[in-house]
């Protein structure tokens, strides 16, 4: 084998693919929903987050590291949403709706 050379099958993790997860994810779908409509298997999806995470036993690499990072920013501005909706309907001050019953 030659030196520098890359063994085994190329991933099919790209910047196209890691735009439509990511796409997806920030409009809050499912990480599930997100892989199946990039025709990417979440087993796949999964191992690259993992890759990406440093967890796993294969060296990892920047595409990985980006895609854990992309999909790790998408959950935590998604709980963000929920604490900040959680905050404002617990504080009447914030909370715009108005309740009529008594």
């Amino acid at each position: 084998m030659a030196i520098g050379k890359k063994r085994g099958w190329p991933t099919k993790l790209t910047a196209e693919v890691q735009a439509q997860i990511v796409a997806d994810l920030e409009l809050r779908h499912s990480f599930t929903h997100a892989c199946e409509q990039a025709n990417v298997p979440v087993k796949t999806a999964e191992e690259w987050l993992r890759r990406g995470g440093g967890s796993d036993r294969r060296k990892s690499s920047p595409e990985f590291a980006g895609f854990a990072a992309a999909v790790a920013w998408c959950k935590t501005s998604a709980w963000e949403a929920v604490l900040e909706r959680a905050r404002n309907a617990c504080n009447p001050i914030t909370n715009k709706t108005v309740s009529t019953t008594l």
